[in-house]
């Protein structure tokens, strides 16, 4: 007959044996990673809330318009679902007072690939890197401020994308960034800034019409580039191996193939066939087959795979023409129009000097609006009701109210910005009572139209 103290014991490690057994059951590894399809804006933002280490979220083709930053953390991949017109990441809806579109977070290392990011306002930037970023087969275009900025702890690879039409500079580098068959071409701020810190290797990429035609600087590169291989720039700027050359870029477009915006090279580019063929990928930045490789995103001669639409039969470029459902007109390619000026214009014995920033989409009307005429008015805290762009004349028309600080009263304004290239940029100006008009003297003005 056992005692009482041995059923005790007997007791006491029955409990600890269901005791150590629970406990074995809540003890939980690793979240196994995740993969996140979303259609809308809050479920991409949902996502990327709250996205683990290792989860991939997957955006279906249509456009997202955050209304604060998406900020990854951890190891996450965002990538387009592959079907046309492609997944849209848009700012449009971004507060003034947190203006970035995508953060990737310290220690973070993000990979982003087949989607489209624009429409930031001119105070923000399409990306800001404090981590690690991979960019691939993206476009980052339209936006009124920068295109990336990479933090001084920050770095990036970007290959098989294209960053183009940004009113501001299309990459800022305080970090490292590494480009592989990229292309940077058409801001309006200059193409690669690497504001004396920046360490930037660039290998197959064409860096191209970077600033305002006619204008000294801004230029394609701002800074030394520490590494080069068979690149090319259409100024002497950052030292490529093709300098002062002209690739013949397309418009940036939809048409070309894929699912990102691209610009064709046209014949008789010295970008063709002139790219070199260690480590070039195998195929563009629409998933069209790479041979002889050409420097930049897009490969010429080579046609882009079929592209079907969401929820419907595969397309290719130059197709027939088909009847769109109302939900594939919302989800089409959308225009943007963006202008941006800033410099001095001389009156009459007196210099008055201005800022200007303006985009539009089909939704949305945006800018930023600072103007300086000493002793008669200052414009600040715009608020733009209404903007209107006729591309084919590169001028914009912005309406709108601003606090003059002289007199303490908002105002209403109108001003006309006018892209004339060599010819001379001209911006005109009514607020109130006061009215001027002139040419610059220092600075300049860019218009620009792009189908995102």
């Amino acid at each position: 007959m056992r005692s009482n103290r041995q059923r005790a014991f007997g007791l006491r490690t029955a409990a600890a044996t269901v005791l150590a057994a629970a406990a074995a059951l809540v003890v939980v590894g690793p979240a196994e990673a995740a993969t996140i399809a979303v259609s809308t804006t809050a479920d991409l933002e949902r996502a990327v809330a709250s996205a683990q280490s290792g989860d991939e979220i997957v955006l279906a083709a249509t456009t997202y318009a955050p209304t604060k930053p998406l900020v990854l953390k951890g190891t996450v991949t965002l990538r387009g679902d592959g079907a046309a017109p492609g997944a849209r990441i848009s700012g449009a809806a971004l507060p003034a007072d947190a203006p970035d579109l995508l953060v990737v977070d310290d220690g973070a290392v993000a990979t982003v690939r087949a989607i489209s990011f624009t429409s930031t306002a001119s105070r923000g930037a399409a990306f800001v890197v404090r981590g690690r970023l991979n960019l691939e087969n993206a476009a980052v275009a339209g936006n009124a401020g920068n295109g990336l900025v990479v933090k001084p702890k920050g770095s990036t690879t970007i290959v098989n994308s294209t960053i183009s039409a940004n009113l501001a500079v299309g990459l800022v580098v305080h970090g490292s960034a590494l480009l592989a068959n990229a292309t940077v071409s058409h801001n309006a701020g200059g193409g690669i800034a690497m504001n004396r810190v920046g360490d930037v290797t660039v290998k197959n990429v064409i860096v191209a019409a970077n600033g305002k035609p006619g204008v000294a600087t801004p230029d394609d590169c701002d800074g030394a580039i520490a590494a080069s291989s068979a690149s090319l720039a259409t100024d002497s700027s950052c030292g490529v191996q093709l300098g002062n050359s002209d690739p013949r870029l397309g418009p940036l477009t939809l048409a070309n193939g894929g699912t990102t915006p691209t610009r064709a090279l046209g014949d008789g580019s010295p970008a063709i066939d002139a790219g070199g063929s260690d480590g070039c990928p195998a195929t563009d930045q629409r998933g069209a087959r790479r041979s002889t490789c050409d420097i930049g995103a897009y490969e010429a001669g080579a046609s882009a795979p079929a592209v079907s639409p969401a929820g419907g039969s595969a397309s290719t470029p130059g197709g027939g023409a088909s009847e769109e459902s109302g939900a594939d007109q919302k989800n089409a390619a959308q225009p943007i129009v963006a202008a941006a000026g800033r410099g001095t214009i001389q009156l009459r014995g007196r210099r008055a000097s201005f800022r200007v920033v303006g985009i539009s989409t089909v939704s949305t009307r945006k800018g930023l609006v600072q103007y300086t005429d000493v002793g008669r008015i200052r414009l600040v805290r715009a608020t733009i009701t209404n903007a209107s762009f006729g591309v084919a004349g590169r001028t914009a028309t912005i309406r709108g109210t601003a606090l003059d600080l002289y007199s303490r009263k908002r105002v209403s304004f109108l001003i006309v910005l006018r892209d004339r290239g060599k010819a001379g940029d001209e911006i005109r100006v009514v607020a109130g009572r006061y009215q001027a008009r002139g040419t610059l003297t220092s600075g300049a003005i860019t218009v620009t139209s792009v189908a995102v």
